[in-house]
């Protein structure tokens, strides 16, 4: 489970550093998320190497640009040190450079640049022991400034409240973020375990006592003095402690602790955490935490870092608590409270990445019951109303819904948050998905209780401008549910002329639409058509393309708004038509495959002919071939033969001579 962390509220005075961006760094490249987090890291690191406290600590993840001021005035040079926005710009600058390079060369000049110019100091190791003392400082303020007399701790007081502004800010932006990380209670009350139970929770009634009036009736230490007896008497036998009576005293310190949030800006995340510490050693420490988050959840004596500190603290218990343990229920709640009061779009950013991750897990873990969930989910949607995200406070309004049982879907306030909801989801300018309302038993119950409101809902969830006309000329809104959507008729009209269109794509077959139908259909001038497909386009109901020279609206996609028996008899008819389009395919398909078989058996049946004609034709060649030489052979022997006999009848012819 990881750990809620919550940025800190301060607002402090901002001042310009003298650092600019890399000419060669190409800040497009970095991502929105990644330079957040750079972001994150450089207000981390400013404190450390100002040596704990920076009176001026900001950064811009849109620009990068930054702010570190220390307490002395001086600007700190933060280019020095890792985990800084320098330091990041140079690390990418260097990737990015690396990325450009087409040589070794080149390669090896953004190494030489990197290595000159990114910081290799650690932050963290520069203000370890000055950090160590104030935090030791800051835990035991409340302890310090509890021993001392009643009338020195009401004249500390006064002196405190009459402090310079500058060190009081000083003070709030140490404490906020000294403890705006999400420490464990591990390293938070190291300093408070240096005492007994009985010694803190004396010295605590004793600072409760300095902040109360002084025409209070009684001092609350003298009312705890007789229930810290016993225990004190245990203390020094080793004995188990009795948290039976721990439980006494804590219920007397818990129930004024109250004033704690008039106490001085620096001494209150102190003094909560002394009592947290306290309320930890109780038999079950949950029935007191959940009135310390409800103190908290009000305002605090700092108008301009009183939500800072509380969320703080507030942060502090969260994570003192384990994953499962339900008292983190209350915790957040508090949280989301002290969030919506100040309205800070900042600090709810930082809870909203988290509600995203972890929530779901949360309200298993805790097992929490329908009135609960649907209290947790109310107030984040009220504290994203108020922070200016209003498409998330519509989904936690729907969740808040579904946790009402069908039992009670009638009651007054299921019918109240139905109303709500429904109201809610019809102006929100991107809400076209009605069916999780719809869904809704208490929704369903508004038939009964407010059915010109459901009668509206069921027009915006299927029907056209044209129905939604008719029935407001029937029924004014102001008629509506008390009033609750007096105000907002051109919302609503405007809407309705995108659901129009949606559905009018949706519906055509030939998937052209003229401008003429869609001006007819939305009830606008020809020459606005293009201006309300725009729209329908960005609200991600349609997809196509605009065709002015035919003046017609070509529909790549629609979305249909309900998906009914019209709706399937609609996709049963394409794909009917689809069928017998693949069945034509494949007899294309089919009679070609045989055409070609057809061909290559004729192609492989006249080869071989022609195979057998070669084979034949020269079978007679050869034995024209083998007469010729046969005749060839005789008339030689013939021509042979008389040469032959001339030798021998030669002398004969001499000797007839002689």
């Amino acid at each position: 489970m990881l750990p809620l962390v919550l940025m800190s509220l301060a607002a402090v005075a901002t001042a310009s550093s003298n650092y600019t961006l890399p000419s060669n760094f190409n800040i497009s490249a970095v991502s929105y998320t990644d330079r957040s987090s750079w972001c994150t890291a450089e207000r981390n690191s400013c404190p450390e190497i100002c040596g704990g406290v920076a009176i001026s600590n900001s950064c811009d993840p849109s620009t990068l640009d930054f702010s570190c001021t220390c307490s002395n005035g001086s600007t700190a040079d933060v280019a020095e040190y890792t985990q800084t926005i320098p330091f990041f710009v140079c690390e990418e600058t260097y990737a990015q450079c690396i990325q450009a390079s087409t040589s070794l060369d080149e390669q090896e000049e953004c190494q030489s640049t990197r290595e000159k110019d990114c910081g290799t100091l650690n932050a963290s190791a520069v203000s370890t022991e000055s950090s160590t003392t104030t935090t030791a400082t800051s835990l035991t303020t409340a302890t310090s400034t509890a021993s001392s007399s009643s009338d020195k701790s009401t004249t500390a007081t006064s002196t405190t409240s009459s402090t310079s502004s500058s060190s009081t800010s000083n003070a709030a932006v140490r404490l906020a973020q000294e403890h705006a990380t999400g420490l464990l209670a591990t390293v938070l009350f190291v300093g408070l375990r240096l005492g007994s139970f009985t010694e803190l929770a004396d010295e605590f009634a004793q600072y409760i006592d300095a902040l109360r009036k002084p025409e209070a009736a009684s001092s609350l230490q003298t009312e705890i003095s007789p229930l810290l007896q016993p225990l004190r008497e245990q203390e020094q036998s080793d004995a188990e402690p009795d948290r039976k009576q721990r439980d006494e005293v804590l219920k007397k310190l818990v129930s004024a602790a109250v004033v704690l949030n008039s106490a001085p800006e620096k001494e209150i995340i102190s003094a909560y955490n002394l009592l947290v510490h306290l309320v930890h050693q109780a038999s079950d420490p949950d029935m007191f935490l959940s009135r310390i988050c409800t103190y908290l959840a009000k305002p605090i004596s700092s108008p301009q870092f009183g939500a800072s500190l509380a969320i703080s603290i507030l942060s502090t218990i969260f994570n003192t608590l384990a994953p499962s343990d339900c008292s983190r229920y209350h915790v957040l709640l508090a949280t989301v409270a002290v969030i919506r009061q100040s309205g800070s779009s900042i600090a709810f950013d930082a809870l909203k990445s988290q509600l995203s991750t972890q929530l779901p897990g949360w309200l298993a873990a805790w097992e929490l019951d329908a009135d609960e969930a649907q209290r947790l989910h109310l107030a984040i949607a009220d504290a994203a109303q108020a922070s200016g995200d209003p498409e998330l406070a519509q989904t936690h309004v729907v969740q808040a819904l579904q946790t009402i049982p069908a039992a009670n879907a009638s009651a007054p306030e299921a019918r109240e948050l139905a109303v709500r909801a429904l109201t809610s989801a019809l102006t929100h300018p991107a809400v076209f998905d009605f069916t999780p309302l719809t869904a809704s038993d208490a929704v369903q119950a508004l038939r009964t209780s407010d059915n010109t409101l459901f009668e509206l809902l069921e027009i915006f969830t299927a029907d056209t401008l044209d129905a939604y006309d008719a029935f407001v000329t029937a029924t004014p809104l102001a008629d509506i549910s008390g009033g609750v959507l007096a105000e907002a008729g051109e919302a609503l009209q405007n809407k309705m002329r995108l659901l129009t269109l949606a559905s009018l794509a949706a519906s055509t077959p030939s998937r052209s639409l003229p401008y003429e139908t869609i001006a007819t259909a939305l009830r606008v001038p020809a020459t606005d058509v293009e201006k309300w497909v725009i729209d329908t386009i960005r609200a991600g109901l349609v997809e196509g393309k605009l065709s002015q020279l035919r003046s017609e609206f070509l529909v790549h996609r629609a979305t249909y708004r309900v998906f009914g028996e019209k709706q399937w008899a609609e996709v049963q008819g394409r794909l009917m038509v689809w069928r017998r389009s693949l069945e034509q395919v494949l007899g294309v398909v089919r009679s070609e495959r045989e055409r070609f078989v057809r061909e290559g058996l004729q192609a492989a049946q006249a080869a071989e002919e022609a195979a057998q004609g070669k084979g034949n034709d020269k079978s007679k060649g050869s034995d024209r071939r083998r007469h010729g030489n046969n005749n060839s052979s005789s008339s030689s022997q013939q021509q042979q033969q008389p040469a032959a006999v001339a030798p021998a009848s030669a002398p004969v012819e001499a000797v007839t001579a002689e």
